[in-house]
């Protein structure tokens, strides 16, 4: 049980908490009334005339130290685990989570003994650890949108220097790029200009000399010697945390891989789902399987052999898996 507003919100009814009423109880934190806070100025009484008593929130082991996870409703006159409703594990006592605990007589023996219990003991180090981590949530969410917003303005200028020497024909690249030298190339030349007059392109740009050195992009050449590439952006969307990829430009002119039925298959294999991207994309099998191939039945094709290479393989395996 755990108070909102003053009416409390009974757990016999919700079987798990999710994170986020998790998060909303962590922050409302729990209830610990005291005499003046009630309607009568007392707790309410029992048959026997026994109540729940204010000084049970404190306890006595030479110095008095408040107990941060009793919790009393006024409305149901009982007392809940605040720790335990909230980081709970199965085998955690329904008295002091779902239904509540209400036995004033040996009140002061009970609250003892739960607070001394494998399963309190467990909520409580959870507790713990989520009240360190939690000022720690804010910042870092003020982070991440700072960091959206700056990397927004960063590609927003890169967008901007590729349109411009896309309509001039310009290329980007020069023959030495590297940040000593006196020409990069156009592309890298302008960056390095409007880093002079953008901030946070220029703290971009730092921390990439400081932790890059060198930007290798893998290429290869067609028949006609001209440069193949393709380009894709891949991003995850923060609100389903789902990973994307999408193709920006593509210069596929060929496949090759093995020949197993989920590859090169013409009607469902990895073949055809490339050819309904790109109908130019020739399948070839791979030159360095079927010479593997080959030579799998090459050495199997007597008995001498077999016996060879058979004998070959025992002897690697058991040098390889000696201790020695």
């Amino acid at each position: 049980m755990l108070e909102v507003d003053g009416d409390p919100v009974v757990f016999t009814k919700i079987e798990k908490l999710t994170s986020d009423l998790v998060e909303f109880f962590f922050k409302k934190g729990l209830s610990q009334p005291m005499p003046n806070d009630l309607p009568d100025k007392h707790f309410s009484k029992d048959k026997i005339s026994r109540s729940f008593h204010e000084s049970w929130y404190w306890k006595g082991d030479g110095s008095v130290t408040k107990r941060k996870w009793l919790s009393y409703s006024i409305k149901i006159d009982k007392a809940f685990c605040h720790y335990c409703v909230l980081f709970k594990t199965k085998q955690s006592n329904c008295h002091w989570t779902k239904h509540g605990f209400n036995l004033w007589k040996n009140g002061p023996a009970k609250i003892i003994m739960h607070e001394t219990s494998e399963d309190h003991i467990m909520s409580s180090i959870k507790h713990s650890y989520k009240e360190a981590s939690f000022p720690l949530i804010p910042s870092i969410t003020e982070k991440l949108n700072a960091d959206i917003c700056l990397n927004k303005e960063i590609i927003s200028h890169l967008i901007d220097l590729t349109l411009f020497l896309g309509r001039h024909c310009l290329s980007f690249r020069g023959h030495r790029e590297g940040w000593n030298e006196d020409i990069r190339g156009n592309f890298k030349d302008l960056v390095v200009l409007l880093v002079k007059y953008s901030p946070v392109l220029a703290s971009h740009i730092t921390e990439i000399q400081i932790k890059v050195e060198n930007i290798s992009l893998d290429t290869t050449f067609d028949v006609s010697r001209k440069e193949q590439v393709s380009l894709i952006f891949r991003y995850v969307n923060k609100n389903t945390c789902i990973v994307y990829e999408r193709l920006v430009a593509e210069f596929l002119i060929g496949q090759s891989f093995d020949g197993a039925a989920s590859m090169r298959g013409k009607y469902k294999g990895l073949q055809s789902c490339i050819k309904e991207q790109n109908p130019y994309a020739t399948y070839i099998w791979c030159c360095a399987h079927r010479f593997s191939l080959v030579i799998v039945d090459a050495v199997s094709s007597c008995t001498e052999a077999r016996d060879l290479f058979g004998n070959m393989e025992i002897l690697y395996e058991f040098i390889s898996c000696s201790k020695k």
